[in-house]
C-alpha cells in the first residue's frame, strides 16, 4: 500500500512540474516570436526611414551640382 501511494505521489509531482515546465516554455516560445516579430517591424521602420534619407541627400546632391553647373 506505501508503495502504491508513493508511486502516485511521485506520479502527481512528475505531473504538475512538467505541467509547470511546458506552460513555461510555451510561454518563453510565445514571448520570443512576439519579440522577433516587433523587431521584424521596427527594423521595417528603420530601413524605410534610412532610404528616405539617403535618397533626400542624393536628391540634394544632384540639385547642387547642377546648379553649380
Amino acid at each position: 500500500m506505501a508503495c502504491a501511494a508513493t508511486y502516485c505521489l511521485l506520479y502527481v509531482y512528475e505531473r504538475v512540474t512538467w505541467t509547470a515546465k511546458a506552460k513555461h516554455e510555451a510561454f518563453r516560445r510565445q514571448y520570443i516570436s512576439y519579440g522577433m516579430s516587433q523587431l521584424g517591424m521596427v527594423a521595417g521602420i528603420v530601413t524605410e526611414y534610412c532610404s528616405s534619407q539617403v535618397e533626400r541627400y542624393y536628391m540634394r546632391s544632384h540639385v547642387r551640382r547642377v546648379t553649380v553647373t
